[in-house]
């Protein structure tokens, strides 16, 4: 479980444990719990790593003696055979799944032919920063601070930002961008800083290496929280078509950050309400636009901050914590009601 959901759990009296992937960790831990919450994620490194992995998760439900909820962080849009065969035997163990976006609940349905109420979405929580942190981004009347987060590797769109900053010449102040990140282990292993040191290329090719900063600086929960309320716009540039559920999508609306997003499906489905700005997938042009817009045009970024903030609560910490307790005491009800 995420470790910020784990602290708001203990907060109010429950008693939480996490246990890792051991099969002998798992079953002595759960022997007295009341249920069992299991994490499953497929993607490591934006690869698929799900042979393992499934048979692992799956390996784990089976054994269990409490009524169980399986966490599906990946439901991939166009799932292999392979996928959607690992996947349907992962959701059937369990007693329910939970996904993080309306989206991936219909893909996760029409995948695997779930019974829909054995299916609840729950987003990814976010914390919400001390509000004078994010008032001193938005009256900041320096260079707009732009932000992009994450893992760093092939798929995050991060050069078409770049190639979109250069059309943005004639901008006074200058946008300012940071790339904060870095390789996941497995791909830095394989590419040391390959796509890294490509991008860099790229800025100064693109006559930009002066508005782009890339840090990859390791921050914990809360410096991290407070990194991200310092900047005045998020973009997250995605050319992925399955980012179904993105928790650094949810940690800028939490944050109060208009967003600029390339139309992946959770940006499509959390920004439509007016939180930010969708343009397609790997077009520099339609980007420097978007963020001439945000960058220029006051009214439009401080409506677009209002509906961050509206957003933010119902993806806080507190929101999530409470429809986790919800789901899994309605299982331990259903469960003593039919022993």
């Amino acid at each position: 479980m995420v470790p910020p959901l784990l602290e708001e759990l203990r907060s109010r009296g429950h008693h939480v444990q996490a246990v890792g992937a051991d099969h002998g960790q798992v079953a002595a831990a759960t022997a007295p719990a009341d249920v069992a919450i299991v994490q499953y994620d497929d993607d490591v490194d934006g690869e698929i790593d799900g042979e393992i992995d499934g048979a692992h998760v799956l390996s784990v439900l089976q054994s269990l003696q409490m009524p169980s909820v399986v966490v599906v962080h990946h439901v991939y849009a166009r799932p292999t055979q392979r996928q959607r065969a690992l996947l349907t035997a992962v959701v059937g163990a369990a007693d329910c799944t939970i996904v993080m976006s309306n989206g991936a609940r219909q893909h996760l349905i029409d995948a695997c032919s779930v019974d829909p109420s054995r299916v609840a979405t729950i987003p990814h929580g976010g914390s919400i920063p001390d509000p004078h942190a994010r008032q001193s981004a938005e009256h900041d009347h320096r260079s707009p601070q732009l932000l992009t987060w994450g893992p760093l590797g092939p798929g995050r769109g991060i050069e078409h930002v770049i190639d979109a900053l250069a059309l943005l010449g004639d901008l006074r102040p200058r946008p300012q961008y940071t790339v904060a990140g870095h390789a996941q282990p497995n791909a830095f292993a394989r590419n040391g800083d390959q796509h890294r040191n490509s991008l860099i290329r790229r800025a100064w090719a693109a006559g930009v290496v002066g508005s782009v900063t890339f840090d990859d600086a390791h921050r914990g929960p809360g410096e991290l929280d407070r990194f991200i309320a310092s900047a005045k716009v998020a973009v997250l540039p995605y050319e992925s078509r399955d980012h179904i559920a993105s928790p650094v999508l949810v940690g800028a609306i939490t944050a109060g950050l208009p967003v600029v997003a390339s139309a992946f499906p959770h940006a499509v489905e959390l920004l439509s309400g007016g939180a930010g700005l969708i343009v397609p997938r790997a077009d520099p042009m339609a980007l420097a636009e978007a963020i001439r817009s945000v960058a220029v045009d006051d009214r439009l970024y401080q409506t677009m901050a209002a509906h961050a903030r509206k957003l933010a609560v119902l993806h806080s910490w507190t929101t999530v914590a409470d429809q986790y307790l919800a789901v899994t005491e309605r299982l331990v009800v259903a469960r003593a009601v039919s022993t």
